[in-house]
């Protein structure tokens, strides 16, 4: 469809969706193509797509349980409820981008095609996640995935020298502002670490663990008795004793947090890569730590990460390292420096890719290499 003006539907599920798809999003817009969002209010999503200052349609409000089965039933309503949302709002898209099983469906009852971009490897993932994505990967005209992707995906399954995080935070399209250190009352000169700590309640995160609650507390006084300033951001409520100790920023200033810090620890692999890409080392402690392609390339090809599925062995790695904090940052850039000369511009590939449907796909299987036009400048 290149060269023509195309409506194209994005769906958004989650807070990382959300900076994935906004420059996507914007590029598409200034080229005059009309692009309607379709968000699900999970995490922060509906909060971060505010601050962009996006218009959108909220289609689902999930459930606020634990219960991740209970989650997953509430699946046919919430695609109900964007198929309804989509034709009430007389959107008749050329193609829909994203939304996993919720995108698929839809483009599949609206017989419009769907192209999808996944880090998450679903064989290292739960039963039920599994599920979802061989029930539904059959409908995408592309899946496009990091290129340190470990599965075959099948003939739709397209690899790009990317990371989605590259496509908010690469130099291009991420400033960082100093003014962040006055809100966290620290000066330039000062350490700090920033601590992460995941919720594991989406369906991907079934079966999975990052830090118990005996390591927390035992992080955290480790780290009190190191006298290491430190803050914490929590998708969880904070048990009493770290309360204190509680990250309290707006939602899109997170990145700031993490450019200034001196090291990041944290049980989540989406803040994991966005430190690397920062140039800021990380320690991740995650069961699934050894199994996704993106963190192994992230830690045995750049340096930039040190994984660990136990806590106590995680944990002793940041009390090693936060004795030479001040020399990490240095080596850190260097290190960040070579990944941003290898790895494409993916928000400038997406784009092209979208907007020039289906020749881009085309182009790409004929020759996959055609994705380095895009490289990071």
């Amino acid at each position: 469809m290149g060269g023509n003006k195309m409506n194209i539907l994005i769906v958004v599920n989650t807070p990382a969706q959300a900076h994935f798809y906004k420059n996507i999003y914007t590029a598409l817009k200034d080229k005059g193509h009309s692009v309607f969002l379709l968000a699900r209010n999970y995490g922060d999503t509906i909060e971060l797509l505010n601050s962009f200052g996006f218009d959108y349609i909220m289609y689902s409000d999930p459930l606020v349980s634990s219960n991740k089965l209970l989650k997953t039933a509430q699946f046919p309503l919430d695609v109900m409820s964007a198929l309804l949302k989509t034709i009430k709002n007389k959107i008749k898209p050329d193609v829909i981008v994203g939304g996993g099983g919720y995108g698929a469906i839809i483009s599949e009852i609206l017989n419009v095609p769907n192209i999808w971009y996944m880090d998450g490897e679903p064989m290292f993932y739960s039963g039920l996640y599994q599920l979802e994505f061989k029930m539904f990967s059959r409908i995408p005209r592309a899946i496009i995935t990091p290129k340190a992707f470990r599965q075959s995906l099948g003939n739709q399954h397209i690899k790009v020298d990317s990371y989605k995080e590259l496509s908010y935070l690469s130099p291009k399209y991420y400033n960082p502002n100093p003014d962040i250190l006055h809100e966290l009352g620290v000066s330039k000169h000062d350490t700090y670490l920033l601590l992460r700590f995941n919720a594991f309640d989406a369906l991907h995160d079934v079966n999975l663990y990052g830090l118990s609650y005996e390591d927390k507390i035992y992080l955290i006084k480790k780290l009190e008795k190191l006298g290491i300033k430190f803050f914490i951001s929590s998708e969880l409520p904070l048990p009493a004793p770290l309360e204190k100790y509680k990250l309290s920023i707006p939602k899109h200033r997170i990145h700031d947090v993490i450019y200034y810090s001196s090291m990041l620890v944290a049980d989540t692999g989406t803040m994991v890569t966005e430190a690397a890409v920062l140039g800021v080392p990380a320690v991740m402690i995650n069961s699934s730590a050894w199994k996704v392609g993106v963190f192994e390339e992230l830690e045995e090809r750049y340096g930039l990460i040190y994984r660990y599925s136990r806590g106590d062995k995680g944990i002793s790695k940041v009390v090693e390292l936060s004795e030479r904090l001040s020399l990490l940052k240095r080596k850190w850039k260097k290190k960040q420096k070579r990944l941003l000369k290898e790895k494409i511009d993916i928000s400038a590939f997406m784009t092209w890719v979208i907007e020039n449907y289906p020749q881009s796909l085309h182009e790409l299987q004929e020759n996959p290499k055609i994705q380095y036009k895009f490289k990071a400048r």
